[in-house]
């Protein structure tokens, strides 16, 4: 039996949008161009949703190299004691909240008949038309992205001495043990279980999976996605037609009434004429949705959440019993598709599938933290990273504005950014005090002043102009 041919994946690294905070027309436009980039399609891929733990250990460290230089500056070492209550409050927060992370990725597998980078940089191209950043995962990435996902531990293995170059691989990103039961799998000490979607709604709203991805729980979303061939589409209608014309007329005979049926085909028929006239392809999908606990309990409570909120949105979630293992590869960023569970689905229904919705953990390394967003996801950004770096605060009274701004600035203070503040009612004076700031009161008796004639490296009509502003 001739042996078959190997074939490479190229994966892709997506940041999301915030998809929710655009207004209708704007989500239109995303969807409309979502739509072109399915069109465009003529190869299968896979999109995937990992969760992982949250790691702030980079952002700290580089944190703290900037609040050891500020020290080295002002000789205070105040900002050491506010840096380690800053590091110990968000560790407490990111623990008590159980936050976790979701990264985005596509999977694509080299065809047959295409080349894996041709088919990568279409991919791409696409990709940038959405305004959507993505990055493709080098060789060293890929194997720490591997390592990460089936999160192998190579301390807990037993060294091996004669691993050829053919089982390197195998070894570094294979879990030690994989039991199969009849609905669940324990991957080394974790429990899964593989959720399909069974069953799909005539009709969803644009960007519906956000409601699934921003979910509490540890699980990976796999979604599969795979073009038909139009002449193959086109012989599959028709038959599919014929079918239900003649079904249809079976019952008419019978003088009975078949609504089910009517519906089915008045759909097979809109759809045909939509590919008939280039308005939309046929697809293959597949979602299924593989949850992870560390124990039995747990699993189950997280497995009826999921399906609960499956069912929220009308679609019917099913365990398939007996393929724990078919279902474990169909989630593996390989792009493969062990289970099959397929469903028929035109480009403007799949277009709501759109799964870049909701932003997870974004970190500028020069920025602070802002607060948390609707996933309980930190928010630390650089504002003098931004285009137009100004701000407001609007709140309703007794809210917090003031505690925000001083702990705003607080924090800024960390990245050895210099503030000034204008305080008609000497609210920010303690604040001052304590980072060994200078307070300068502008009064007849204060021994601080602000001399408006020192206007050093200006010529005399710059000087002048100053002086009449003031």
């Amino acid at each position: 039996m001739k042996e078959e041919k190997r074939r490479r994946i190229s994966v892709l690294r997506i940041k999301p949008i915030n998809f929710s905070i655009l207004n209708a027309k704007e989500q239109e436009a995303i969807i409309a161009v979502f739509q072109k980039f399915l069109n465009a399609l003529d190869f299968p891929l896979q999109i995937l949703v990992t969760t992982t733990d949250l790691e702030l250990e980079e952002y700290f460290n580089t944190l703290a190299l900037k609040v050891k230089e500020t020290i080295q500056k002002t000789k205070k070492d105040i900002y050491q004691e506010h840096f380690d209550s800053y590091k110990e409050y968000l560790t407490k927060i990111v623990l008590e909240n159980k936050v976790m992370n979701r990264n985005f990725y596509i999977i694509i597998q080299e065809d047959y008949a295409s080349d894996l980078e041709i088919q990568t940089q279409v991919i791409q191209e696409k990709l940038d038309a959405l305004e959507i950043k993505n990055t493709r995962l080098t060789n060293k990435e890929l194997l720490d992205f591997l390592i990460a996902f089936f999160k192998n531990n190579l301390e807990d293995k037993e060294p091996e001495t004669t691993i050829t170059k053919e089982f390197l691989l195998h070894y570094l990103i294979a879990p030690k043990e994989i039991k199969n039961y009849k609905d669940y799998l324990k991957v080394n000490n974790s429990f899964q279980r593989i959720i399909t979607a069974h069953g799909y709604p005539r009709a969803v709203e644009p960007g519906f999976l956000d409601k699934i991805i921003t979910l509490k729980g540890n699980f990976d979303i796999s979604l599969h996605i795979e073009p038909f061939s139009l002449e193959n589409t086109m012989i599959m209608l028709n038959k599919q037609l014929q079918k239900q014309r003649a079904d249809l007329y079976a019952t008419n005979l019978k003088q009975g009434i078949n609504p089910s049926l009517e519906i089915q085909y008045q759909d097979t028929k809109s759809v045909l004429e939509n590919l008939q006239k280039g308005y939309e392809k046929l697809f293959n999908i597949s979602l299924y949705i593989n949850c992870k606990a560390d124990s039995l309990e747990e699993l189950n409570l997280l497995t009826k959440k999921v399906q609960a909120e499956l069912n929220s949105l009308l679609i019917l979630p099913k365990v398939p019993y007996f393929r724990m293992a078919q279902g474990l590869k169909s989630v593996m960023p390989f792009a493969m598709d062990e289970l099959k569970l397929k469903r028929n689905i035109t480009t403007k229904p799949l277009s709501a599938f759109f799964p870049f919705t909701s932003q997870f953990l974004y970190i500028d390394t020069t920025g602070i933290w802002l607060g948390l967003n609707k996933n309980n996801i930190p928010i630390i950004r650089d504002v003098f990273s931004f285009t137009n770096p100004n701000g407001m605060i609007l709140a309703t009274s007794g809210s917090g504005k003031s505690f925000f701004s001083k702990l705003f600035i607080a924090r800024q203070l960390l990245n050895g950014t210099k503030v000034m503040i204008i305080d008609p009612q000497t609210e920010y004076t303690k604040l001052t005090e304590k980072f060994h700031g200078q307070v300068i009161n502008i009064s007849r008796t204060s021994k601080t002043i602000i001399n408006p004639l020192d206007l050093m490296g200006h010529d005399y009509a710059e000087k002048r102009l100053s002086l009449r502003e003031l």
